[in-house]
């Protein structure tokens, strides 16, 4: 065939038009970056729960399989993160390693044990794995909306994990 030298005009973008499309990608960024951090902060939150209930519940499970009374303490003080433990106390629950509430970022996990913020709070798993007492903690984060809560029932030492929402714990919902 032969060339008809007819031009074919450059088919690429102007500057111009990839300036407009980055400037939208800007901001459209801009406006998920709220939600995404509200749920970053979320899921933290969700997670430090979590890796309170399978403390406690490795605690339980370590008093039934070893025969022998478990007591747990956590320590609440405002100026330094919760810190859950087995006291000296409890010679066949050593095994487990205390556990800074909060992980990585614990000052910003705040920790209540039925309305208590300050001081120590004890809870005994018997060789049955059953407790004597009633507890509901919640776990709040700065910057993140709602909170979690952890029941331990007593007789059975039941642990549970829910979700705050006005001022009540619901157990409902799996989270």
């Amino acid at each position: 065939m032969q060339c008809t030298g007819v031009v074919k005009p450059n088919s690429g973008f102007t500057m111009l038009e990839l300036l407009v499309v980055m400037v939208i990608v800007a901001i459209l960024g801009m406006l998920a970056l709220p939600s995404y951090l509200a749920s970053v902060r979320r899921e933290q939150l969700t997670a430090t729960s979590r890796s309170v209930v399978n403390w406690l519940e490795d605690a339980r499970n370590e008093a039934v399989k070893e025969m022998v009374s478990c007591e747990v303490r956590l320590t609440l003080n405002s100026n330094q993160p919760g810190l859950l433990e087995i006291k000296s106390s409890s010679p066949g629950c050593t095994q487990q390693s205390p556990l800074v509430i909060g992980g990585k970022d614990p000052e910003t996990t705040k920790v209540e044990v039925d309305g208590q913020q300050q001081g120590s709070v004890g809870l005994l798993f018997s060789p049955r794995g059953t407790t004597s007492s009633n507890q509901e903690w919640k776990l709040s984060q700065q910057n993140a909306a709602g909170a979690r809560c952890i029941r331990i029932s007593s007789p059975l030492g039941l642990i549970r994990l829910g979700k705050l929402s006005a001022n009540q714990c619901d157990y409902s919902q799996v989270i």
